[in-house]
């Protein structure tokens, strides 16, 4: 993911960033921390929302043990060390 996106407002759901390209009518969706790789294209941020939500439905949420290195940047090996 670039470091900067360009204009635009992004919509932070579920672990995951909805990307607002062009206002209403195309959003990208970024992965979650700390990769952020874009994973899909949608015309609106409804669908952008359910299609998030489709993707948690069939994999799962992230185990308990992966979130504090989802926020802090912090990698679950060098965590456990401590």
């Amino acid at each position: 993911m670039q470091e900067t996106l360009s204009r635009g407002m992004n919509i932070y759901y579920r672990g995951y960033v909805i990307h607002e390209d062009i206002r209403s009518l195309y959003y990208t969706i970024y992965g979650m921390r700390p990769e952020r790789q874009e994973m899909a294209s949608t015309g609106t941020s409804r669908q952008a929302m359910e299609w998030v939500d489709r993707l948690i439905a069939e994999q799962g949420p992230p185990s308990l043990m992966v979130w504090s290195s989802l926020f802090t940047g912090t990698p679950l090996s060098a965590m456990t060390s401590l």
